[in-house]
């Protein structure tokens, strides 16, 4: 179990409570109509008045429920309550428990035990106090039970019901994958398409990327979702799992994903799932925290280190169940393009670390050396990813390097030829496709292709190009407090701090020329007006 001892929560966002049980049953009870309430299709075999691919969450104090003796202990039983996954919370300021919880199946018996794994959060380092949710599978009841230090504390806790709901389209999932969100994707898959997505899509990746499934195609609910924030370099790949049991169809996966999504959000009150990529047992990969496959987007899911890494969890228990060979190969081979994709070309080694955040494996103020590619374990005091996947990190870098090595390099090499991350910095957005260009933006430079090779070019706008603007055409030299750049396009400035783009006016003021950027406030004031008209207008 991870962090018994140490309380942790993600304060930077806001708590949004779930809905409690009693007010659940009152609003049933005067007729007012619940948003799972109004769904018709495709209801949860657990709770059919859950449908659609909704999620509920019911709040269920478990001082309220009866003790049962089961085994010679005492264990909380929610007798009548149907779920397919469950969390628990408990005060904050107090130690974390040891929780496990086990659900009734539709046959009669009672399932395997499946201990609740602490939850991780972004930066913070204050406690959340509450679990992971994990998948039980349909269940009709659940028993829960806690303990710190040998006595029973399950009092003091209180259980968080999710009930999912699986989509027709739930079954079909595996042919909508792929390397991008495309617009038919998102305009047949996603039911909410009415809500504004409050983080940027991923766009068609470059060549190497795997196969994944994307938040409209799992229908992630983007209502749920607020802003989340990126780095400017990546330094690792974290492994996960996310526990629970292991028992659940290829069809159900995309609904523990949004099961996951909900949780993480309105219960922990995050800002999105937790884990930038989740693979299920079969080898299906689903997009995470949105913001962009292709950005170093922060997680919340290694406390202290989740700045520069990619969290990937795979679903299910791996404590003592061996890492499925489809599952394995495609972690290695996520692991293989993120870190390709950011010039990195090496899966072993070892990064350094500044420790900032307490509560985790490693003293503040200290300075680490963790491996590339590194298990939850590594820095948290958890079991995390299972002692089975850990077993499997040899087999996992190396097949990853043999993807890595295998892999599309040409805008590594011109990277390399352009004079590495000493003159273009390191990856902000990796290899995506942006108008007519395969683009890699770096801190300090870019990485083009059209049809042909690859080119590097050092540009102080990296940051802010756009495809509208063309490749650079020059350097960019300073002028007094101003710096300046053409492009093939217009001329790049930085002025008191904001960059402007602009575009030539006269035919004989192309964007390489010297006061161009005058030249056009004077038409834009209407102080000139040029020669002719039109496009053959001239200075």
């Amino acid at each position: 179990m991870s962090q018994r001892h140490r309380p942790h929560a993600d304060l930077d966002r806001s708590r949004t409570p779930g809905l409690s049980r009693r007010a659940l049953l009152t609003a049933t009870a005067v007729g007012v109509p619940t948003a799972a309430a109004l769904a018709t299709a495709a209801p949860a075999l657990a709770d059919p008045s859950v449908t659609d691919g909704q999620t509920r969450i019911v709040e269920v104090p478990l001082a309220e429920a009866p003790l049962v003796e089961v085994d010679g202990a005492r264990v909380r039983e929610l007798a009548e309550q149907p779920a397919t996954m469950i969390g628990v919370t408990w005060p904050e300021g107090t130690d974390a428990p040891a929780v496990s919880a086990r659900g009734r199946a539709e046959d009669g018996s009672w399932t395997e035990w499946t201990e609740l794994e602490v939850a991780e959060d972004p930066e913070s380092g204050t406690s959340a106090a509450a679990t992971e949710v994990a998948w039980l599978g349909v269940v009709s009841a659940l028993q829960i039970r806690a303990e710190l230090d040998g006595g029973d504390v399950s009092a003091d806790l209180t259980a968080h019901v999710v009930t999912t709901s699986p989509l027709d389209s739930d079954d079909q999932v595996r042919q909508l994958t792929g390397p991008s969100a495309t617009r038919t994707q998102s305009q047949q898959m996603s039911a909410r398409a009415a809500v504004p997505a409050a983080n940027p899509a991923t766009p068609a990746l470059g060549p190497g990327a795997p196969a994944f499934v994307t938040r409209a195609a799992w229908r992630a609910d983007e209502s749920l979702v607020r802003g989340t924030s990126a780095k400017n370099a990546l330094k690792a790949v974290v492994l996960h799992h996310t526990a629970g049991t292991n028992n659940y169809s290829s069809s159900q996966s995309a609904q523990i994903v949004r099961g996951i999504l909900t949780y993480h959000t309105t219960t922990l009150g995050w800002a999105d799932l937790g884990y930038n990529v989740l693979v299920d047992k079969y080898g299906q990969i689903f997009e995470g925290r949105s913001g962009g496959l292709h950005r170093n987007i922060t997680g919340a899911h290694s406390l202290g280190f989740n700045s520069g890494s990619f969290g990937i969890s795979v679903m299910g228990n791996y404590s003592s169940t061996s890492l499925p060979s489809a599952a394995r190969t495609a972690v290695a081979r996520l692991v293989a393009w993120k870190l390709l994709s950011t010039f990195q070309t090496s899966v072993g080694g070892d990064v350094s670390w500044q420790v900032t955040t307490s509560g985790t494996r490693h003293t503040v103020g200290s300075t680490v050396s963790l491996p590339r590619m590194m298990g939850h374990r590594d820095v948290n005091f958890t079991e995390c990813p299972g002692a089975r996947i850990y077993s499997q990190f040899g087999n996992i870098r190396s097949e990853a390097q043999r993807y890595l090595d295998s892999g599309g390099k040409e805008h590594l090499w011109a990277f390399q030829g352009a004079g590495g991350a000493a003159t273009l910095g390191t990856v902000v957005r990796s290899n995506h496709r942006t108008g007519k260009y395969s683009a890699t933006i770096l801190t300090k430079g870019l990485v083009l292709q059209e049809s042909g090779a690859a080119s590097g070019y050092a540009t102080p706008f990296a940051p802010q190009w756009s495809s509208s603007w063309g490749r650079p055409a020059a350097s960019a030299p300073k002028d007094g407090d101003r710096q300046i750049q053409p492009f093939q396009h217009g001329t790049a400035a930085l002025e008191s701090g904001k960059v402007r783009f602009v575009a030539p006016t006269f035919r004989d003021v192309p964007p390489w020329r010297v006061f161009l950027v005058e030249i056009e406030d004077l038409f834009a004031a209407g102080v000139t007006q040029g020669w002719e008209g039109g496009s053959n207008r001239t200075f």
